[in-house]
Formats: structure tokens, C-alpha cells, sequence
């Protein structure tokens, strides 16, 4: 945004620099009580400052889920994460740490979960080519996949270098041998009024079958595969 948008963060503790935010951090907070109250306190003097967009860093209790809430009722966009299983399982925990249940089930508010898991990357220059690696060694689970998925998919994945080369070799155990970084397996929720019902009251599996019914429906599993298949 050039600089043209106020964007603050809420952070306990800020762990890298951020270029272009603003970042508060939690600070002095030895116990869960104090973090609540030096959050609120953090969160109010935020609020002051007319910012554009607020990002949490992390939702640990009722008390940050119900300002941030509020914060995006009054027109702001907030952004926040939570540690969950998958995107169905954000409203839940959200509810349980005390989030207002009808506030959450409004899809102006809540618009959008995203679930993400990290995955290897496997270095491009060295990763086997799935017709060279007859001398790889796959695991049961590994083959059974393979088995499952058949020969015209899986001659497109790549498998790991474990000697690595000189691109992934730089200061890399033996266990990183063969991977470049990270990339993420994820899935993108655009939740209706429907599934948020659903979820407040505990229906997951009826959540997942309105998503389902959506074109654009992909599970982080799915997208998973998908990198697999484009040998990453």
C-alpha cells in the first residue's frame, strides 16, 4: 500500500520485523491474567490510533477474541491465528475460550478461516525423478500411497536426494539433505451463514458438506497432492 495504509500488530513477543506495521508488543506480562489485561490495554491504545488493519498475532483467550471482534465490527480489518487442527475446528476453539457464539456466526465478521500445515520443499536441483528412483527407499505408508494414487499421477512426483547437493548442502544436518525451505499445504474456507451455524452448534461434519458443495472447495490434503504432482 506505499505506505498509505495503517496497519498495526498486536504481538507476545513480536519475532521478527515487520516492514510497513506498526508492532506492539505484549510486554511485562508474567501470568495469563496479566497477559489479558496488558492485551486489552495494548489493544484499546490501537484502536486510538484509527489504524486500517489490525493483526494479532496469536488468540490465546476470550478477552483478545472479543476485542478483535469488536474491532472488526466497527470496520476494521482484523486479522488473527489460532492453533487448530484444520479450518473447521477455528470456530470451535474459538467459542470455547469464550467468543461471543452469535458474533462469530455472523459471515460479514467472520470472513474467511485459513488452515495451513508447513511441508519440505524438495530441492530442485538434486530431487529424483520418480523414473530414476528405482534405488529409493519408500516407506509402507510411501508405497501404499503410490499404489493408491496409480502410475499415471506418480510419474510426476520427485522424491528426496538424501546425499543432497551443493545448492542444499550449505550448512544443512543430514536430516535436511535433499530440502530447500518450506512451503504450505492449505486450505481456504469462505464461510456461509449456513456452515457458521453449523459450527457453533457443533455439526462439523454438516460445516464440511455445504463447503464441499463449493467449486472452489480444496482440502489442505488435496493441495497437498497437488504440489506432490508438481514435483514439489
Amino acid at each position: 500500500r506505499d505506505g498509505r495504509n495503517n496497519i498495526v500488530t498486536i504481538e507476545d513477543p513480536p519475532e521478527y520485523k515487520i516492514a510497513g506495521a506498526i508492532q506492539y508488543p505484549v510486554a511485562n506480562a508474567m501470568d495469563k491474567l496479566s497477559r489479558s489485561e496488558a492485551f486489552a490495554k495494548n489493544f484499546r491504545s490501537v484502536l486510538r490510533s484509527k489504524p486500517h488493519v489490525i493483526m494479532v498475532g496469536e488468540i490465546r483467550d476470550g478477552v483478545a477474541a472479543n476485542l478483535l471482534i469488536e474491532a472488526a465490527q466497527s470496520g476494521h480489518q482484523a486479522f488473527t491465528s489460532i492453533h487448530a487442527k484444520d479450518s473447521f475446528t477455528i470456530i470451535p476453539r474459538l467459542t470455547q475460550m469464550g467468543a461471543q457464539r452469535f458474533l462469530v456466526q455472523d459471515s460479514t465478521l467472520t470472513v474467511g478461516l485459513i488452515f495451513q500445515r508447513l511441508v519440505r520443499r524438495l530441492c530442485p536441483e538434486c530431487s529424483i525423478p520418480f523414473d530414476e528412483a528405482s534405488g529409493v527407499e519408500v516407506s509402507f505408508a510411501e508405497a501404499e500411497f503410490l499404489r493408491i494414487f496409480g502410475p499415471q499421477v506418480s510419474r510426476r512426483f520427485r522424491f528426496r536426494n538424501p546425499h543432497g547437493c551443493a545448492h542444499c548442502k550449505r550448512g544443512a544436518s543430514q536430516l535436511e539433505l535433499g530440502y530447500q525451505g518450506l512451503t504450505v499445504a492449505a486450505e481456504v474456507v469462505n464461510p456461509t451463514d449456513v456452515m457458521l451455524d453449523h459450527l457453533t452448534e457443533g455439526r462439523r461434519r454438516d460445516a464440511m458438506v455445504e463447503w464441499f458443495r463449493q467449486e472452489t472447495a480444496l482440502t489442505a490434503f488435496e493441495h497437498g497432492i497437488r504440489k506432490m504432482a508438481e514435483g514439489q
